[in-house]
């Protein structure tokens, strides 16, 4: 159902490692999609933040965005939709021939099927080799607004280190970006071995809305392709 457009997405989607000083142990990841030719790269703000300050000289050399021997340049962050762009260098347009393309209008429905890409830890390492590629899918379950931003939740759960990274369609459009999961309690209790009750929770991935993400690319200046 989504390998197409798996093939196509996987082509712009990378990941971010936060080594560890000691190479043995398993470093943070996450996610970002390559916007376009000129570098710019878009992730979750929280996913740059575990980095320290946050600030385009002091990102430090245990931060690695994208590719190998990237830097970054510049950056633009939003606290409130959890949306960051950096800029990258030297960065060469060869080392991708993808770009992601977002909805002009809309782009999420209620019942519509997503998949979700990104990068969990996978083993231990200061590189990219100790992240692992992860796909997941799911329904769109609820669109909502809250404190001016838009997201979706999804019936799938986001897993740690797909963070930044993209929602999309069958088509391979981007519709959102992962940035949390929660666990929701759904109203019915397990009765355990033990004869105690244990509620019953659904795990739901929330995604930021294509319409949010559009507005801070364009509040940033960064051009983008719209299908």
């Amino acid at each position: 159902m989504f390998s197409d457009a798996y093939g196509l997405v996987r082509r712009f989607t990378r990941p971010v490692v936060l080594s560890h000083p000691d190479s043995g142990s398993v470093p943070l990841c996450g996610t970002l999609i390559a916007v376009n030719r000129s570098g710019w790269m878009l992730t979750a703000k929280h996913v740059l933040a575990g980095s320290g300050r946050m600030e385009p000289g002091s990102l430090g050399e245990r931060l690695m965005l994208g590719w190998p021997g990237l830097g970054v340049e510049d950056l633009i962050v939003d606290s409130k939709s959890d949306l960051a762009l950096a800029k990258v260098g030297p960065f060469d347009s060869e080392l991708t021939n993808e770009y992601p393309s977002f909805p002009r209008e809309g782009g999420v429905e209620a019942g519509m099927s997503v998949g979700r890409l990104g990068f969990a830890p996978e083993s231990a390492g200061s590189g990219f080799e100790s992240a692992g590629i992860l796909f997941n899918e799911g329904i769109v379950s609820r669109i909502y607004q809250k404190d001016g931003v838009k997201y979706f939740i999804t019936s799938s759960p986001g897993i740690k280190g797909q963070s930044g990274g993209p929602v999309f369609d069958r088509d391979g459009t981007v519709v959102g970006i992962q940035t949390s999961t929660r666990s929701a309690e759904i109203g019915y209790a397990m009765i355990t071995d033990s004869g105690s009750a244990a509620g019953l929770k659904s795990n739901e991935g929330i995604a930021i809305h294509v319409e949010t993400v559009r507005d801070f690319l364009d509040a940033a200046g960064v051009s983008y392709r719209l299908v």
